[in-house]
């Protein structure tokens, strides 16, 4: 599992606003694999994808539900959380480029861009996990990319 760690955080990435909270996610996603598996195999990769998206909607279930709780009772935080620093180099810069670039497509872009990039999935793969055809799993790729490239190409 060692091996697909950064994936299965890339992944968790696509559904999070802070890495420290992706972080979060995967972590508890694999233990919780883990616990209820064998202990000698890890967590199968595909089941592991699945459960990251699965747990991340219900997590933004309850975060919306907690909030229209909250401001129903007016009991809105106004301090706001920073944004994590920022690294100097440019392998850090060029992640942030691309990620906050795929921050601004819509989840089904992003997740079926993540998937294919970072997961190294097939469309046949990305389509059964997210219960999509194939070839609109394809057309969802392209698309994103059309996106994509303007808002990653070199800047004057």
């Amino acid at each position: 599992m060692h091996e697909h760690g950064w994936k299965l955080f890339a992944h968790a990435r696509q559904f999070c606003r802070f890495a420290h909270e992706a972080e979060d996610l995967v972590q508890s996603v694999v233990t919780e694999l883990w616990n209820g598996g064998s202990l000698s195999n890890p967590p199968d990769f595909p089941l592991a994808l699945a459960c990251i998206r699965q747990r991340a909607i219900d997590l933004t279930r309850s975060e919306t539900s907690r909030s229209r709780r909250e401001s129903d009772w007016q009991w809105q935080s106004q301090a706001g959380e920073a944004d994590p620093p920022v690294l100097p180099s440019d392998l850090e810069h060029d992640r942030q480029r691309v990620q906050t670039a795929l921050d601004q497509l819509p989840l089904m872009f992003r997740e079926v861009v993540s998937l294919k990039l970072w997961s190294d999935l097939t469309f046949e793969q990305i389509a059964g996990l997210l219960n999509i055809s194939k070839n609109t799993a394809a057309s969802r790729y392209r698309l994103a990319l059309e996106k994509l490239r303007p808002l990653l190409s070199p800047t004057e």
